[in-house]
């Protein structure tokens, strides 16, 4: 459920790996000692999501790291957020995972798994966390252990392209709205503005946290490892969705597949044929570029205990419990 994920503020200020991949520690004239040094450099491999601008803006900043780390090489791969999961996932079910890669809220299911270093051992020394906030240091601190490096923060809201509604005639919706509002003037604009243009995308899955949170439930119940809800705290939500995409208000599933919600250059946000959908407040700037409909930020709709809506990390780095250089994976992170 928690397959896509969302880009951290200012993360292209720590993408920090090549546009080429790689799979071994082999140096450039293929020579390796028994601890994958050649000529006393260390290769690191390290996996990001994204596209050729990130990889190129990743590019950027791995250049300033070399040139301050000479002894240190990276060799980068990156995938679309879409398939990016699923080649991690292979790698480290085959022991070939990179030393450092990209996780997002999904970082509590791979700290479950034993396979994301430890970091303690380097924090005041090659990783100098004295400024960041105390706050986004321990969401990486899992089971005890510090095991992930945010790279930025955000919010989540509801992004609204304003051109639609005002084709619509629809006035922009009130900021304490609920859920039952959400969908009636999904389905009104569906409704007045025709021609396969929609009302919101369908956040069923992305959106579960926050409707669990709103209820004072939770995804995951950190303390006794388990889930922190039941089957029927959630009937309804899908539910929901159910009943809202029968109305007609919401992107078809086939059209939703096609045209993902987080992929920035298919959004049907960006196209003008949907009003509405989730979003993370660092994502707004990037989707506005594209557009010349004017976009807008709104609080999502309220539940019984409020939006359910928190300060989070959007993504950042761990690090292979199996690497053989651990020391310059912190490194590699500090910068």
């Amino acid at each position: 459920m928690f397959k896509r994920l969302k880009m951290g503020m200012a993360a292209s200020l720590l993408l920090l790996a090549t546009a080429c991949s790689g799979t071994d520690h082999t140096g450039a004239d293929g020579n390796t000692d028994q601890k994958g040094e050649a000529n006393g450099q260390v290769e690191l491999r390290m996996m990001w999501w994204g596209d050729q601008k990130r990889a190129d803006i990743t590019n950027e900043a791995l250049q300033v790291f070399q040139e301050k780390h000479p002894n240190i090489k990276i060799v980068g791969e990156f995938a679309p957020s879409s398939g990016y999961f699923d080649k991690l996932n292979t790698q480290l079910a085959s022991g070939t995972a990179p030393d450092v890669f990209f996780l997002g809220g999904n970082v509590v299911d791979y700290a479950k798994k034993n396979v994301l270093l430890n970091l303690d051992p380097y924090v005041g020394k090659e990783l100098n966390l004295d400024g960041m906030d105390t706050t986004m240091v321990e969401y990486g601190r899992l089971d005890g252990k510090l095991q992930h490096i945010s790279a930025g923060a955000n919010a989540r809201g509801i992004v609204i392209n304003k051109a639609l509604f005002e084709k619509a005639g629809i006035p922009l919706p009130d900021s304490d709205w609920t859920w039952d509002d959400y969908a009636a003037i999904s389905k009104e604009l569906s409704d007045k503005l025709g021609d396969g243009i929609f009302g919101t995308y369908n956040f069923t899955v992305d959106g579960m946290d926050i409707y669990l949170k709103q209820r004072g439930k939770q995804l995951y119940d950190m303390k006794n490892g388990t889930l922190g809800f039941a089957q029927e705290d959630v009937l309804a939500w899908f539910q929901y969705w159910e009943k809202a995409s029968a109305s007609g208000g919401v992107v078809t599933p086939e059209m939703q597949v096609s045209n993902p919600h987080d992929d920035t250059s298919k959004s049907l946000l960006i196209t003008g044929k949907a009003a509405m959908s989730l979003l993370p407040s660092n994502q707004l700037a990037a989707f506005q570029s594209l557009t010349e409909d004017p976009l807008i930020l709104h609080p999502v709709p309220r539940g019984p205990k409020g939006t359910g809506v928190v300060f989070e990390s959007s993504q950042g780095l761990s690090g292979y419990a199996n690497t053989k250089y651990p020391k310059e994976v912190a490194t590699l992170m500090d910068f």
